[in-house]
């Protein structure tokens, strides 16, 4: 929605009526450069959910309380092969669209969907959002615990 908003303020406005923890969480680990994610880069093979929309569904606002098992030391007890495995568990009950979103996140890639947004849009939408800091334990992505 937001990328075929026009105007500065039209946007801010959008992001701060539609504002929820998944959204506000999306967009930290997307933009905050400190957040690392624990996933390896690229593609995901997952099998997409190909029920119809509003059925079989669950959505990132339900999967937001698994987040932080995708985030350099969010959850570092979680072995590499079991974060994967999660991750595509979620990626496969999403609808394809909020999917594929999700693995943009992963990799700090949502402006090549969304080019409209950036740290500055969202900082300025939300501004209770202290930026930086957040770089947790730091393990290596490829290492298995």
């Amino acid at each position: 929605m937001v990328n075929g908003t026009r105007g500065r303020q039209k946007k801010i406005d959008l992001l701060r009526e539609h504002r929820n923890d998944a959204l506000v969480s999306l967009m930290i680990w997307n933009f905050d450069d400190t957040v690392q994610s624990a996933l390896p880069g690229g593609e995901v093979p997952f099998k997409p959910n190909d029920a119809p929309a509003g059925t079989e569904h669950t959505s990132l606002r339900q999967e937001q309380r698994h987040f932080y098992n995708f985030i350099q030391g969010g959850n570092p007890a979680l072995s590499k092969t079991r974060r994967e495995s999660i991750f595509i568990q979620i990626l496969e009950t999403l609808h394809p669209e909020e999917a594929h979103i999700l693995i943009l996140v992963k990799d700090h890639r949502l402006v090549a969907k969304y080019p409209t947004l950036s740290q500055d849009l969202i900082a300025e939408a939300y501004t209770d959002i202290e930026w930086g800091g957040r770089g947790g334990t730091k393990y290596e992505v490829g290492v298995v615990n």
